[in-house]
């Protein structure tokens, strides 16, 4: 298993799209899939790269010749073999901390048997995906996932069509993250951020200490040398294409993490610093205006 810090450093990129909860969700997921084919595969594929916390594959069909020419999971060596075994072998060597098995019966099978651990494979997933599967079985799913409150994806593909159903009761997102990016003064830094920037010397530093120099002071540097600095209006489409190419030129290398952060953050920081029109309203009150008074009524 992987340490926190170096999940951290692999999966960087998607944590700062849904955050640690949503990473955490995802680790905790127990996917359920029906079926073996390709498409199976491939879906399963976008799961475990970003690391679900465990899979589960359904089926009892053998690798055949399609097999080899479509998924990419199977191997010519694999023809006759369980299909599911070799998919699972396949998807687990993409991510080790991703626990896969296979279950080497009919979806039809499973969906029939009154076995308590059969039905509490279906009942105890975090999703279920039903791949390829005739609608019998995509009915019978639906209705087992329904009253199990299990959400359920049932997808199909011939050539370029595709068609994908899901059935669930009710998906409610209860943890939303903001879009508004914060405002971190750059165009007008605050005289504090301004002395602690003027201190820094680019010329003076050695490679490891440049590396640990924040981009925002990255961006206010290249702004002070392009005379954008205390601007009251956001700079132009032209000014900010000169300040990235100006960022890319200071950087000592190409991979350099922290002026290629500073590249991507000119669009979304270099603006006029204001405040919120929520807190606009709140200090234009009456009763922030004199507070005292208003507290004696």
């Amino acid at each position: 298993m992987r340490s926190d810090s170096d999940k951290a450093k692999l999966y960087d990129r998607q944590l700062r799209l849904w955050q640690e909860s949503g990473q955490t969700a995802l680790e905790n997921a127990r996917v359920c899939v029906l079926g073996s084919t390709a498409l199976a595969a491939e879906t399963l594929k976008n799961l475990v790269l970003p690391g679900i916390g465990e899979f589960v594959v359904v089926d009892d069909g053998v690798v055949g010749e399609q097999d080899t020419l479509t998924n990419f999971f199977v191997q010519v060596g694999d023809q006759d073999k369980l299909r599911a075994e070799c998919i699972v072998q396949g998807l687990s060597e993409l991510n080790p901390d991703v626990k896969g098995s296979a279950v080497t019966r009919s979806p039809a099978e499973l969906l029939a048997s009154t076995d308590p651990a059969d039905i509490q494979l279906v009942a105890s997933a975090t999703l279920v995906l039903a791949c390829g599967q005739p609608e019998s079985v995509v009915c019978a799913l639906s209705r087992r996932c329904w009253q199990a409150n299990v959400p359920l994806v049932a997808a199909d593909v011939a050539g370029f069509y595709a068609r994908v159903r899901t059935s669930i009761p009710e998906h409610a997102v209860v943890e939303s993250h903001a879009d508004t990016p914060s405002d971190l003064r750059l165009l007008t830094p605050f005289p504090a951020l301004r002395n602690y920037i003027d201190e820094i010397d680019f010329g003076v530093l050695d490679s490891t200490d440049l590396a640990h120099v924040p981009y925002p002071v990255i961006i206010v540097k290249a702004l002070k040398a392009l005379s954008l600095d205390g601007s009251a209006a956001a700079p132009t489409i032209q000014q900010k294409r000169a300040l990235r190419d100006l960022i890319g030129t200071m950087a000592p290398s190409p991979d350099e993490e922290n002026f290629a952060q500073a590249v991507d953050a000119v669009t979304q920081h270099c603006k006029p610093y204001s405040t919120p029109d929520a807190v606009d309203q709140i200090l234009n009150d009456p009763a922030a205006a004199a507070p005292l008074a208003a507290d004696t009524k």
